[in-house]
């Protein structure tokens, strides 16, 4: 429980229903290409790339698993993604997959695609049987990534990110982030004499292993690191002098290089172990407990990185990593000395990945509608959910983005696309609440095409309240304010959201907004249903009979003589909700003038009865 003054808040997120053109894949490939129209591919048992064989993946492809089964490649792989239209391995309706293992096949090349959510494991447990989280590389001509994100993936051996056998790798402006092993190497596992990882320009943080390595593992093999950014990387099993957070180097004549690299903020500190071979390391920021790793132009400094909480890599103007890499290395853009750490291009944004994770997902939508009602709340990159370019958030921006999951060839308003509905309301839409049950349920009167809303709501007291009713809501309870942000499907049901709250009377609406101010809402009482007083009253020879009804349907309204005989019909056809009024002439159904006297007005509905006493003076 929380108090009635303490800040509450709440997210509500269903789930999207599937793609109705999804493409079913399983069992042996020849050479084929997989394209975005048909996209998502949805693996339903295991798939193997044949020998000789070579499968194509263009941009703004998903390969999604509905089943917990591997990816095999015997032949050749290309999946060749873009910068704003990448190639995604993920988990479908299976709550993991198996990875891709790549044995004995050609020269595969990855650009711009993503891994996750994979688990390598096996029965055997031989150790190629349960390493390489995401990608198990063996015996392979060879493997390139670029702008590639290997991220939350788990061996039950080495490498939890990837693992490499006998094969050159070489990965460029990549990502390896939040990874596990339960041995060695977190996010990358390097094996055998023949083996060579090549990495530049690469961000490796958050990995776990239980061992020793909590970002690479090099096991006899060659390692060259270039331009990096080591932060965040986990050995629990770590301990003494030479810890091994970050590396582990060990097996027979392992070999390391670093250059122009920062390796901080590692658990133990001591993030180098170096049992076999050698680690030579210059011009890089190391992290260690007391003095500097040995090498030309090393330093033990903070780096000074922007924000590591919302990991942004980039440099501030004071830190001592700008202008100290090595003076041999190309100049940077701006003509001065190379940094150490990563070298940032123009960046590319990416509208609607908020989290900066390098997709688009509905919890991007979440992290919206939640930082609508919390100004407070960090984003990664908080410019690129503002995709309708009004210069700022709001849920229709949230809205969008959903939109995008379901429709990935959706183009956002602010890349030059349309609004979902293009629709500007020029007649004001009536919203009120209602009681129903447990809850005060806001309606309105038109809800056509209106798919989000922004809300302040003022609560009758400070009890706690929650938000119900919505595709995805989130809101912030302060005393009696309540802040809402809400997106819903368009499927024009008058219900927008539902308060849950004790409260005996309704909310106030102090603000709303319906489609970024595209539709505007007006608040007004809920209608009653009520029979008023005909006027005038005594009449002759004519009045006015005004009535409400709160909803709408099959309406009768009759008069009737004091011994209750039908004297005349007025309405009997269905009406919609709101105000009516009808005129009385004084006559029968048969066109008469009735005599003086009292006769009696009754309306009736489906749900409700009254009855009021005219009088007619002739």
């Amino acid at each position: 429980m929380y108090s009635p003054r303490a800040l509450a808040f709440g997210l509500l997120l269903l789930a999207f229903p599937l793609l109705a053109n999804a493409t079913p894949v399983t069992g042996n490939l020849s050479t084929q290409t997989w394209t975005k129209t048909r996209s998502p591919y949805r693996v339903t048992g295991k798939v193997t790339v044949l020998s000789g064989e070579t499968l194509t993946i263009e941009p703004g492809v998903d390969v999604l698993f509905d089943a917990d089964v591997q990816f095999h490649v015997r032949g050749r792989i290309l999946a060749l993604g873009a910068p704003l239209d990448s190639v995604r391995f993920l988990k479908g309706s299976a709550a993991r997959w198996g990875g891709m293992r790549i044995i004995k096949a050609d020269s595969c090349v990855f650009h711009y695609v993503r891994f996750s959510d994979s688990h390598r494991r096996d029965a055997s447990d031989k150790w190629e049987d349960i390493s390489g989280g995401a990608v198990f590389v063996d015996s392979s001509v060879a493997v390139t990534m670029a702008n590639t994100v290997i991220s939350r993936n788990v061996a039950d051996g080495y490498g939890g990110g990837i693992c490499i056998a006998h094969t050159k790798v070489t990965l460029t402006d990549c990502t390896i982030a939040d990874n596990s092993a339960a041995e060695y190497g977190g996010g990358l596992s390097n094996n055998y004499a023949t083996a060579s990882l090549t990495m530049t320009n690469c961000l490796v943080v958050g990995n776990t292993a239980v061992k020793y390595g909590g970002a690479i593992e090099n096991w006899g093999a060659k390692t060259e690191i270039l331009g990096c950014v080591f932060f965040g990387n986990t050995a629990t099993a770590s301990g003494g002098t030479s810890d091994g957070s970050m590396l582990v180097n060990w097996g027979t004549s392992p070999t390391v290089t670093i250059r122009n690299s920062i390796v901080w903020g590692n658990a133990p500190v001591n993030a180098i172990r170096v049992d076999a071979g050698t680690v030579t390391a210059t011009y890089s920021d190391i992290q260690r407990s007391s003095g500097t790793f040995a090498g030309t132009g090393n330093i033990n400094l903070n780096p000074q990185f922007v924000n590591t909480g919302v990991r942004n890599f980039r440099l501030l103007p004071a830190s001592p990593c700008i202008n100290t890499g090595d003076p041999g290395s190309p100049l940077d853009a701006d003509g001065s000395r190379a940094d150490m750490g990563i070298t940032f291009s123009p960046e590319i944004i990416l509208y609607g990945d908020v989290s900066g994770d390098g997709t688009v997902s509905a919890h991007d939508a979440a992290l919206v509608v939640q930082r609508v009602v919390n100004s407070s709340l960090a984003l990664a990159r908080p410019f690129a959910g503002d995709v309708t370019g009004n210069g700022s958030l709001s849920a229709y921006d949230a809205a969008l983005i959903l939109r995008k999951v379901t429709n990935p060839g959706y183009r956002f308003p602010v890349e030059g696309g349309t609004l979902k509905p293009a629709l500007v309301s020029r007649e004001p839409r009536r919203v009120h609440f209602e009681r129903s049950g447990p809850c005060w349920v806001l309606e309105m009167d038109d809800p056509a095409g209106v798919v989000a809303g922004d809300l302040v709501l003022l609560l009758p007291d400070e009890a706690p309240a929650q938000i119900a009713g919505a595709v995805m809501s989130s809101f912030r309870q302060e005393g009696r304010s309540l802040s809402v942000s809400f997106v819903r499907a368009d499927d024009g049901s008058p219900v927008l959201i539902s308060v849950l709250t004790d409260a005996k009377t309704a909310p106030e609406i102090a603000r709303a907004s319906f489609n970024e101010g595209a539709v505007t809402g007006v608040a007004s009482q809920p209608v009653q249903f009520v029979l008023e007083q005909n006027f005038p009253n005594p009449f002759n020879p004519t009045t006015v009979v005004r009535f409400a009804i709160p909803e709408g349907g099959d309406v009768r309204l009759s008069i009737h003589a004091a011994n209750g005989q039908l004297v005349r019909t007025l309405v009997d056809r269905p009406l919609p909700s709101g105000n009516h009024e009808v005129v009385w002439d004084g006559k029968d159904a048969l066109g008469r003038e009735v005599a003086s006297g009292v006769y009696v007005c009754r309306l009736r509905t489906e749900r409700a009865e009254a009855t009021r006493r005219m009088t007619l003076l002739r």
